[in-house]
């Protein structure tokens, strides 16, 4: 399914990550209960959570010099209530928001390499918690607050 880079969240965010490390994830899916499955991605016998654990995220933000910024002013970010970090890189204009820097710094990884949209396994999709899926069928209004700004 095609998703936006600044909509990733969890399993989908951390195989886009390795993705645009030019390496090819695996995905091991486990049962949890009936009603939920949960996503784990691997790069060989690694696990990856490059969004989550800052062993692996942070050498990525300090290679690609990505600049986080805590803007939790509703009125200069709209999206300050549930994603307050902005993250971008260089000169860029694109802007990629958060609910933590490393969210938000991987986005910003991921949308750099692989694009504003990419390919993800449906079954990674499952795996977005309730409060950080914002998948694309959510308003278009909310494409706008994060669209890249070149």
């Amino acid at each position: 399914m095609k998703i936006k880079a600044w909509k990733l969240a969890g399993a989908a965010l951390d195989w886009a990550v390795v993705k645009a490390q030019g390496s090819q994830p695996t995905i091991r899916s486990l049962v949890v209960s009936p009603n939920e499955i949960s996503s784990r991605i691997f790069l060989g016998d690694d696990e990856c959570n490059p969004s989550t654990e800052w062993a692996q995220g942070g050498p990525i933000i300090e290679r690609e010099r990505i600049e986080p910024a805590f803007i939790d002013n509703p009125e200069i970010n709209e999206l300050a209530p549930t994603q307050p970090w902005v993250t971008s890189i260089g000169d860029s204009t694109d802007e990629y928001p958060g609910p933590t820097i490393l969210v938000a710094a991987m986005r910003c990884y991921v949308g750099s390499k692989l694009g504003w949209e990419l390919d993800v396994p449906d079954e990674l999709l499952a795996s977005f918690d309730d409060e950080s899926r914002i998948r694309d069928d959510a308003d278009d209004a909310d494409d706008a607050l994060a669209r890249p700004r070149n």
